[in-house]
């Protein structure tokens, strides 16, 4: 049974014991809702002419960002809410499509054709996205959830402050608080750039100043440091022999992680007293600096243990192996003959011919909890390295170690090929003492 009104009029419908009950809802007031909600086999429905429109239809009530339709149980009151949203933003597109025809993008779409874009920016020199693209995607995921189904037109700046201090709530530090707020506002601008927005709606929006240190209650992330030495050595001894020289590598040299996980026998030049390792991928490249690793005597004893095992220095195939003949090694019962050979013929996963920083961080961080010692993550040793080079030989060759370039001028500019021979010059008297 349906039951309709020309003017603001619902209907409770309740079946019991095969009868139908009606019940007529409060008598609107002046300026209420327009068109009728009504109850369409057990779901609110609002049948309205919308402005604009010349025929009277027919739109089912769902709750806000649910697209299931709303169960006539609801009170009345939530179904008259659900109504307002629809008419509201009705009036509100026709109010754009007069007005400015960029103000009807909303912000889900903004976001998705950043991403999009994102994926084509944000490239390596093979054609493969960075990590930037799965970087912007969750830095906006707070802001989409906030405001995905509004117009970015619609949003006003407080709007914005209501973003971050939903992200001081949620006890976000203020260094990650002020990153997710500038890939919103650069999601903003490119915006502009791509002719979807107006100049106006850019200028309202990315007016949030990012957060100070000290005067905001969000709180500061502690300072990383350099890892003490006893927790590295307790690790490195517990680790495969392969994957504990990698570790005593990158605590002599500096080098970061990435840098050394695709660290191969060709990209390095073998010199009288150094070697000089010139990463073929490396975290600034794309900015066109130089990178020369400078390897000393002790981290190349170490290297050459691993001579001949592969095309990349350090390989987790090796590792692997060693960690089975520790297992062995450390068995007390004999081997039965069914167990001499275990390996499957066709593994679903086999280790991989190099390491990614991702599975180097992992064996180092649980081989930290099996320890009992708190946490450390690789990248922290270029902490080490540099610790130990500037109290022995300044700052100038704990840069040149780490490879650091700024400050540059104008000299710099004119004379860009001679950085990588300072480097090496600066770097290798520190790296010939220290090894």
């Amino acid at each position: 049974m349906k039951v309709c009104y020309d003017t603001f009029m619902t209907i409770y419908l309740n079946k019991r014991k095969g009868q139908t009950i009606m019940r007529e809802a409060r008598k609107p007031q002046r300026g209420s809702l327009p068109g009728t909600i009504w109850d369409n086999n057990g779901h609110w429905n609002y049948r309205v002419t919308l402005p604009g429109e010349s025929t009277r239809k027919n739109h089912p009530l769902t709750m806000p960002g649910s697209k299931v339709a709303m169960p006539a149980t609801k009170p009345i009151e939530i179904a008259e809410a659900a109504a307002w949203r629809i008419w509201e933003a009705h009036v509100r597109r026709r109010k754009y499509e007069r007005a400015h025809p960029k103000d009807c993008i909303t912000v889900s779409e903004v976001c998705d054709r950043y991403v999009e874009w994102s994926k084509t920016y944000y490239r390596n020199e093979d054609g493969s996205p960075t990590k930037m693209v799965a970087e912007c995607a969750y830095n906006l995921r707070r802001f989409r959830e906030l405001y995905g189904e509004r117009y970015v037109a619609d949003l006003e700046h407080h709007d914005m402050l209501a973003l971050r201090d939903t992200l001081i709530g949620e006890g976000l530090s203020r260094v990650t608080i002020n990153k997710r707020m500038q890939t919103v506002k650069k999601c903003i601008a490119w915006a502009l750039d791509e002719d979807l927005i107006r100049a106006i709606t850019k200028a309202e929006l990315t007016q949030v100043a990012n957060l100070k240190r000290g005067r905001s209650r969000a709180p500061d992330g502690k300072p990383v440091t350099a890892v003490p030495e006893a927790d590295v050595d307790a690790v490195v001894l517990a680790l495969p022999p392969s994957l504990g020289d990698m570790v005593r590598v990158a605590r002599l040299t500096g080098m970061r992680p990435g840098e050394l996980c695709t660290m191969r026998w060709a990209d390095i030049e073998r010199r009288d007293t150094v070697w000089v390792y010139r990463p073929a991928d490396h975290k600034n490249k794309w900015r066109r600096h130089p990178r020369a690793v400078v390897i000393g005597p002790r981290a190349q004893h170490l290297m050459g243990l691993r001579e001949g095992e592969g095309e990349y220095v350090f390989s987790p195939r090796v590792a692997e192996a060693e960690r089975f003949e520790a297992m062995r090694m450390a068995r007390k019962s004999k081997v039965q003959p069914s167990q001499l050979d275990r390996s499957k013929e066709d593994p679903l996963r086999t280790p991989g011919p190099r390491w990614t920083t991702d599975s180097y961080r992992r064996a180092v961080e649980r081989k930290c909890e099996e320890l009992g010692i708190p946490r450390w993550h690789p990248n922290q040793l270029r902490h080490n390295c540099a610790t130990v080079v500037r109290r022995a030989f300044g700052i100038d060759a704990a840069r040149a170690v780490l490879g650091h370039l700024h400050g540059l001028a104008i000299t710099d500019r004119y004379s860009f090929e001679a950085a990588e021979d300072e480097q090496i010059a600066v770097a290798m008297p520190a790296m010939v003492a220290l090894g």
